[in-house]
């Protein structure tokens, strides 16, 4: 998921400095995006969990990546229309608006007083196939906020959580403990319950100690899918 959303956030970067007479951008598909280092101001909801938007490693990859350096405006989660407004209304505005999702009559009154620019040309220019692709596979929905008096003015994110299903509903099965212990990967409840006594009742790790076993670990609220690693 990280080098998705680096990819995103690469996309958004590089419309917004095709938009504006900063640097000179790098032909479509070549990192890094622009000639010579610039710096785009970004306003972004940033999550209380995030300790420094300027120094974690996302961050630090994208700017190495892209030549771009980034100057994080931090939004409040709790907030983001509030302040946004306020940046609007003050015509004090970031190069990128991004992690927020306007409402589409929002995005269009924004378009209507030339606060947002079209990315009509961006798209055509740099990325096609996110429009003739990306776009209509996250749905109608989609397409249709993207685009606004015929042109359009949003970058769509979304994607397959691939790498976070298996923190959040894989169950992990070392296979060494079912070659030491002879068994199958188990499908039933009962064969499950076998596996967890053995493990429980066994020295499977080899350290000569049987009572240090622990046959599953776990958290409330999960819908377990079971692999073997």
């Amino acid at each position: 998921m990280k080098k998705y959303l680096s990819m995103v956030l690469a996309l958004v970067m590089l419309l917004a400095v095709s938009t504006t007479a900063q640097a000179a951008v790098t032909e479509k598909g070549m990192l890094p995006i622009v000639d010579e280092p610039i710096t785009l101001k970004i306003a972004f909801p940033v999550n209380s969990k995030v300790e420094d938007m300027s120094t974690n490693q996302l961050t630090l990859w994208v700017e190495e990546t892209t030549g771009i350096n980034i100057e994080w405006i931090e939004l409040s989660t709790t907030d983001t229309a509030t302040q946004i407004n306020m940046m609007m209304n003050s015509s004090d505005l970031p190069d990128v608006i991004m992690g927020y999702d306007f409402p589409y009559d929002v995005m269009c009154s924004y378009a209507d007083a030339g606060l947002i620019v079209s990315l009509d040309e961006q798209y055509e220019k740099y990325a096609e196939n996110v429009y003739n692709y990306i776009v209509p596979d996250l749905g109608e929905n989609t397409l249709s906020y993207v685009t606004y008096d015929g042109q359009k003015w949003a970058v769509p994110s979304g994607g397959q959580p691939i790498t976070n299903v298996y923190g959040g509903v894989y169950c992990k099965i070392q296979n060494n403990m079912l070659e030491t212990l002879g068994m199958e990967l188990p499908h039933t409840l009962d064969e499950l319950y076998a596996f967890l006594v053995a493990v429980r009742d066994n020295d499977v790790n080899g350290n000569g100690d049987p009572s240090d076993e622990i046959p599953m670990t776990a958290y409330a609220n999960v819908n377990f899918i079971f692999q073997t690693i």
